[in-house]
C-alpha cells in the first residue's frame, strides 16, 4: 500500500531541476491510481493494486486529461520499464 505525500513535488533526474507534481488521485477503491504531472506536460500515473500488493506505472508526454480518464485500462510496467524524463 502506497503512501503518498501529496503536499510535496518529486524531482526528477533533469538538468532543468523538473518537477513532478501530484495531480489526480482516484481510491475509490481496492485498486487505486495517483498522477504526477510536470509544467511541461510530462506526466506519470501509478496504479497501487492493494489486493494484488503491486505498484506499476505508465508515462506520458502529452494529453494527460485524455490519459487520466482512461487511467483503468492503460497499461502499466515496473518503474523501470516506464519511460524516464
Amino acid at each position: 500500500m502506497l503512501n503518498i505525500d501529496f503536499n510535496n513535488s518529486f524531482r526528477g533526474n533533469s538538468s532543468d531541476k523538473l518537477y513532478y507534481f501530484p495531480t489526480d488521485r482516484d481510491e475509490s477503491s481496492t485498486t487505486r491510481y495517483y498522477s504526477f504531472v510536470t509544467d511541461k506536460g510530462l506526466f506519470y500515473i501509478i496504479k497501487d493494486d492493494t489486493t494484488a500488493g503491486t505498484t506499476r506505472y505508465t508515462y506520458g508526454k502529452v494529453n494527460y486529461a485524455t490519459y487520466w480518464t482512461n487511467r483503468a485500462s492503460l497499461t502499466y510496467n515496473y518503474i523501470y520499464e516506464a519511460e524516464r524524463v
